[in-house]
C-alpha cells in the first residue's frame, strides 16, 4: 500500500492534495478539522471552492505556513519530478477504416533523436510502408 501512495504522490501536481497525502491524512480527517463536509473539502482541494478562509487551519494540519500551502518548496518538488520523470510511454494504432492515418499517443520527455525514431517507426506501420 505504501508503494501505491508514493506512486500517486509522484504524479500528483495539486499542492494541497500532495501535502495531505504525503502526511498520510485523509480528506475526511481534514474536513473534520476544518468543520466542513468531506464534499466541501474535496471542492477546496480540487480548486472548485476558495480555500482562503481555511488557510490558517490548513497550514496547521499540513505543517506549513499559510502562504506556503500552494507555493514554495512543494511547487519546486512538483516541477523537479515533472522535469525528471523517467516514464516514457508511446503507442501507435492503425485502423483499416483510416488506412492513411495513424493514432499516436506519447507521454514523457523524449530527445529529438527518440522522437524522430518513433516517427519513423510509426510511418513503417502503414500497409504500403509510406506515410
Amino acid at each position: 500500500m505504501n508503494i501505491f501512495i508514493i506512486m500517486n504522490m509522484r504524479k500528483d501536481t495539486n499542492p494541497l492534495k500532495r501535502r495531505r497525502i504525503s502526511l498520510g491524512i485523509t480528506q475526511k480527517q481534514i474536513s473534520k478539522f476544518l468543520n466542513v463536509t468531506q464534499s466541501q473539502y474535496s471542492k477546496i482541494e480540487s480548486g472548485e471552492s476558495d480555500p482562503t478562509k481555511h488557510l490558517n487551519k490548513l497550514s496547521e494540519i499540513l505543517e506549513c505556513k499559510p502562504n506556503e500551502i500552494f507555493s514554495g518548496k512543494i511547487l519546486n518538488e512538483i516541477e523537479e519530478e515533472f522535469l525528471n520523470d523517467p516514464i516514457k510511454e508511446r503507442s501507435t494504432t492503425y485502423h483499416e477504416s483510416k488506412p492513411d492515418s495513424v493514432y499516436i499517443k506519447m507521454e514523457g520527455w523524449f530527445t529529438q533523436k527518440e522522437l524522430e525514431d518513433f516517427v519513423e517507426f510509426s510511418k513503417s506501420g502503414f500497409k504500403d510502408g509510406k506515410s
